[in-house]
């Protein structure tokens, strides 16, 4: 999408832009985001890889377990800051249906836990 919009403009118009977003403030403040959110990754990347060496030195610790998850956490929601950047700079409906996808597979454990909850009632 980014591609797109850069080397060939005029198929842009395939991604449904809003038009009503495309404000240079609003752009400025994506691009911050977009800023904000690499740095967030690059961070947590080292962060993760850091984790993962310490736990291939114990593979049987929890707690080292425990702390790969955590960082893995700390990765997908510096994509999701990411795709929201991508959204606020590049306004089309196919950003804000990125979004909703990375939200939606970030809280994907959180609703299967709280489904599985509710469906053991229900029986």
């Amino acid at each position: 999408m980014i591609t797109v919009f850069a080397f060939i403009p005029k198929l842009y118009k395939w991604f449904f832009p809003i038009d009503q977003l495309n404000h240079p403030a609003i752009n400025v403040t994506g691009f911050l985001i977009l800023k904000i959110a690499l740095v967030w990754v690059l961070v947590a990347q080292i962060i993760l890889d850091r984790e993962i060496h310490k736990y291939s030195r114990d593979v049987q610790s929890l707690a080292a377990m425990e702390m790969v998850y955590s960082a893995e956490k700390n990765f997908l929601r510096g994509l999701i800051v990411m795709f929201i950047g991508m959204f606020v700079t590049l306004s089309n409906v196919i950003s804000i249906m990125l979004v909703i996808f990375g939200v939606i597979v970030y809280f994907k454990p959180l609703l299967l836990k709280n489904i599985n909850k509710t469906s053991c009632f229900l029986w």
